[in-house]
């Protein structure tokens, strides 16, 4: 080795601090004085000192001088070369600058974006080559007419920098794709393949530059996930928690609120006429509900995404209620024949698409039977206990075509309020009492006669008097 070790081309850029390391360690190879475990430690505090010196940007000024310097020296030379070097050493920012005017770019010319690049490889410099690939990441402009071949080229560059410090960029470029334009589908592939939580395959994917995760390569990532997120729901190949983990952070809120109509695309465009299981159904509204928010209680989260894909959470959440309500009455009320009825009657009304809205009321005793997971993914009110209830009454609120129908547990009437009376209880209210939901209504219907099919026939000629809609059970009759 030749030259002291400050002529090497690693110290142009390096901390003092690790200047001295490296010094000492070409000493100690100058002598002959090998001593094997500096060395890896040695290289993973340069690769992590390259990319935090990469992330430092410019000021903006500095970036708007260079930029005019740039197109002037295109301009007049068809080359870079003249271009002075307090200029070229910003060059890794000014492909994508400024970043609200993408006409402006200079990475819309391919030739010129191809001379950038050339001389930032001929530069060699380390910490340029990473800004660079940084910036690509970060942008993610796969709409440029020579996109391909810029990633190709700087690909090339990325794999040639020197030293084994880099080993860790070239390998992540390698296994993921990063600088391939079909690298977030691989990287979204590999995710829901993986076991990895979501911080460490961030980590895995784009070491010391996590904070790329913010960038338009992560986004059109997150765009791949979605997209095996109609796969998993076709095919049911691929667990939906992989892609739940995705989205959610472990607290359950969405990661990046610009996912949010990706994700309530993927998860409901499917199903605009089509069903899912139970299952399926069950797992996505109550995921949904618990990143979005309830298409109802937090309208506002919903108002930018398509209303069609807010009536199919809000469908399955009728059926969810509706399911949810008889279920509990079954472990609540007792003697579940006396139940049949009043679900057959009702569910008739469901599966034809007629409840417009339900809203369960769960007594104290009620939600204790959830456990823990069911409770927290159930979207419900509760009931007071107080005159004329107790804990283990439970209430279901119904709406069709502006009727406003209630339904107890236990040996309760059937209420009614019709349409334009201001007593009639509101859904999606947090809390209830007995009162509440039964002053003032039009109608009360006692549960007589299910054999003969009479309360069922005075309550469906209510609603078919104030809404045209005849009794579904009947029809065919």
């Amino acid at each position: 080795m030749n030259g002291s070790p400050q002529d090497q081309p690693l110290f142009s850029e390096c901390s003092d601090s690790l200047r001295q390391r490296i010094a000492e360690i070409l000493r100690a190879l100058q002598r002959r004085e090998w001593r094997p475990k500096a060395l890896p430690a040695l290289i993973a505090r340069l690769g992590e000192h390259e990319a935090k010196a990469a992330q430092r940007t410019p000021p903006s000024d500095a970036l708007d001088q260079a930029a005019q310097a740039l197109h002037e020296c295109w301009a007049l030379h068809r080359d870079l070369t003249p271009l002075e070097a307090r200029h070229a050493r910003n060059l890794p920012w000014l492909f994508f600058h400024p970043g609200d005017s993408p006409h402006l770019w200079a990475s819309k010319d391919p030739h010129l974006a191809k001379a950038m690049l050339a001389t930032v490889a001929e530069d060699g410099r380390p910490r340029r080559v990473l800004a660079t690939f940084r910036e690509f990441l970060r942008v993610w402009p796969a709409d440029l007419p020579a996109f391909d071949s810029l990633l190709a080229r700087l690909d090339a560059i990325v794999a040639a920098l020197p030293s084994p410090a880099y080993d860790p960029w070239r390998e992540r470029c390698a296994r993921y794709r990063l600088l391939k334009s079909d690298g977030p589908t691989q990287v979204a592939r590999l995710w829901v393949r993986s076991e990895q939580d979501y911080d460490s395959f961030v980590e895995a994917v784009l070491g010391p530059e996590r904070h790329l995760a913010n960038g338009n390569f992560w986004g059109e990532v997150a765009k791949a996930v979605s997209a095996e997120l109609r796969t998993a729901l076709r095919s049911g190949r691929i667990p939906l928690c992989r892609v739940f983990a995705w989205f959610a952070d472990p607290q359950g809120s969405l990661r990046f609120s610009s996912w949010k109509r990706l994700l309530a695309t993927a998860a409901l465009e499917p199903f605009l006429n089509l069903n899912p299981s139970d299952e399926t159904k069950r797992a996505l509204a109550a995921f949904l509900c618990r990143t979005i928010g309830h298409p109802i209680l937090h309208s506002s989260a919903w108002y930018d995404i398509d209303s069609q894909l807010r009536d199919v959470l809000l469908r399955w959440l009728v059926q969810t209620s509706f399911e949810d309500f008889f279920r509990l009455v079954d472990r609540t009320a007792g003697n579940p024949e006396h139940w049949v009825a009043r679900r057959n009657f009702w569910y008739s009304y469901l599966k034809n698409n007629l409840i417009d809205d339900a809203w369960l009321i769960l007594g104290p005793a009620a939600s204790a039977r959830l456990d823990p997971r069911g409770r927290a993914n159930l979207n419900a009110g509760s009931l007071r206990r107080g005159a004329g209830t107790d804990s283990t009454h439970s209430a279901l609120l119904l709406k069709i075509r502006g009727i406003t129908i209630a339904e107890f547990s236990h040996n309760r009437k059937c209420r009614i309020w019709l349409r334009g009376n201001r007593a009639a209880p509101k859904l999606y209210e947090r809390e209830y009492d007995y009162a509440s939901l039964t002053d003032g209504c039009n109608e009360e219907i006692p549960h007589y006669g299910s054999q003969n099919y009479r309360w069922q026939a005075r309550i469906s000629s209510i609603i078919e008097e104030h809404t045209g809609i005849a009794d579904p059970g009947r029809r065919g009759k």
